[in-house]
């Protein structure tokens, strides 16, 4: 959150239960599960992208708006 210079922002996302678990299951995902010869759980699969990209909770626009702003 330092690097990306989005630790204001934080705040508001622990206000907001839904985005704050949906932050940390993207937050907490294995970047290195991509690499081939590394089977991905469906579910897995499913829970990142749920947590990315939920229209009204999803990570994704939860950083858009930030950058939006700047």
């Amino acid at each position: 959150m330092q690097e990306a210079n989005i630790s204001v922002e934080y705040g508001g996302l622990k206000a907001d239960n839904k985005l704050y678990a949906n932050w940390l299951t993207v937050k907490d995902w294995d970047s290195n599960a991509r690499f081939p010869g590394r089977p991905l759980p469906k579910e897995e699969v499913t829970d990142l992208m749920v947590a990315a990209f939920n229209p009204t909770k999803g990570v994704y626009w939860w950083l858009e708006s930030i950058f939006q702003k700047s």
